[in-house]
């Protein structure tokens, strides 16, 4: 019942890499992180995918309604203008170079 959600849950934590003991993510796991990071970016700009998403957010369907095949299709001949971020250290950390001692945060 369960199983569902918390390996998504425990697979997006897997994204940042934050423990040094956390053993190399295997194949699959890259695949499906890979996978999910553009079905998020095309949550952006289609509803039947942002549909999705939210209804195995909330439980509401299995995870497996990502794979669709009308979702499947639109996921993998996306081209998509967001990049994703290089790592987890960089959305950390708060760039303040380009800031005066005067500049109000």
């Amino acid at each position: 019942m369960i199983a569902g959600p918390w390996q998504l849950a425990t697979g997006e934590d897997r994204r940042w890499n934050v423990d040094e003991n956390i053993k190399p993510m295997d194949f699959p796991t890259r695949m499906i992180q890979n996978y999910i990071g553009k079905l998020l970016r095309l949550t952006l700009t289609d509803t039947s995918a942002a549909e999705a998403f939210f209804h195995v957010q909330q439980m509401i369907a299995p995870p497996t309604l990502f794979f669709r095949l009308d979702i499947l299709w639109k996921v993998l001949t996306s081209r998509s203008a967001v990049t994703p971020t290089k790592t987890a250290n960089h959305l950390a950390e708060p760039q303040l170079s380009n800031l005066s001692p005067n500049t109000e945060l």
